[in-house]
């Protein structure tokens, strides 16, 4: 069985969306990964860069330091980076130095490893100090992951180009998955008649296996995402009702988009006795219904009871083998 890299199909979504020139992606993936960065700064970064191509005989990149002033006052100005902090320098001017923005982050996945970026490992940092269970936070990585896939997809295939939006946090915290697999796909018709476990099963199963190929159409690959994005947050509420983890829902539930994940302030998910009685937050089994009404859609589980012991059998029986 064929294997799907997570990272690499994140990495050649955003590569196709955001359609930035070599030097735009690398000072923006150097941002992401090392994190905000001064003019000298990346002009280092970018000679070095350079001398691992020539070591490897590929073609090296105009870096001089008025191309990469001219490059980040561009990105700044349409909205790849922003000025994080100014210091008073020797010169009279302030140095400023440049983070990424939301925009910038999801765009910067076109060269960096998307484990290697600043937002990604602080959630990593969170979710192992909110469980100590490695499986559950294998868990909801893999689901995060899936999510920002499915959000690419959808775009590329609706021929939507993300390189004009202006506020990519909130119109990322608005998408809400399509799930075209139930109602749009081949099999919609029959499901639209009458939902059935074993039809429900079979449409899952078959669209996930597709994740496997070599070769596949952005279409079908929609498709796929959709049907292990549900296997997938369903396996998640299992393992969170299992461990009974209501602090890593609630983070889960706040940074699934992985916006912002570089200021988790962990204090903000601690459930105390005294925030539980004050109705402060939701009960487990409160989180769980709202992730799982996300999961299938409004309305949707109001006729109908998703098989959920035999969804997440189709993890370890198809998806685990794929994604490992």
């Amino acid at each position: 069985m064929g294997k799907l890299d997570l990272n690499s199909l994140i990495s050649r979504q955003s590569s196709e969306l955001f359609q930035l020139n070599d030097l735009e992606q690398h000072l923006l993936g150097w941002i992401s990964s090392e994190g905000e960065n001064t003019i000298y700064g990346l002009e280092k970064l970018a000679q070095e860069h350079n001398r691992e191509a020539r070591a490897i005989s590929q073609h090296p990149m105009k870096v001089s330091h008025a191309t990469i002033s001219r490059t980040i006052k561009d990105l700044l100005d349409r909205g790849y980076v922003e000025v994080s902090k100014e210091e008073p320098y020797r010169t009279g001017q302030n140095k400023k130095y440049y983070a990424v923005s939301d925009k910038g982050w999801f765009s910067s996945l076109a060269t960096i490893s998307i484990d290697k970026t600043h937002d990604v490992q602080s959630l990593y940092s969170a979710i192992v100090q909110l469980t100590h269970n490695a499986e559950l936070g294998r868990g909801a990585m893999l689901f995060f992951k899936i999510e920002l896939c499915l959000w690419f997809q959808w775009h590329i295939v609706n021929g939507l180009i993300l390189s004009n939006l202006t506020d990519a946090y909130v119109y990322r915290k608005r998408f809400v998955p399509f799930r075209g697999i139930l109602f749009d796909g081949p099999d919609s018709r029959v499901l639209a008649m009458e939902y059935s476990d074993e039809l429900l099963l079979r449409v899952l199963r078959e669209n996930i296996e597709k994740l496997a190929r070599r070769s596949i159409e952005p279409r079908d690959l929609l498709y796929a995402l959709e049907g292990a994005h549900l296997v997938l947050g369903t396996r998640f509420l299992a393992q969170i009702s299992e461990e009974n983890a209501l602090e890593l829902l609630l983070l889960a539930d706040s940074y699934r988009t992985l916006g912002n994940a570089d200021n988790i302030v962990l204090d903000d998910f601690e459930v105390t006795p005294e925030k539980r009685d004050s109705g402060e937050y939701p009960t487990l089994e409160e989180a769980l219904e709202k992730l799982r009404e996300y999961l299938w859609g409004p309305g949707f589980l109001e006729s109908y009871t998703p098989p959920e012991k035999e969804i997440v059998q189709l993890y370890d029986s198809i998806l685990k083998q794929t994604l490992e």
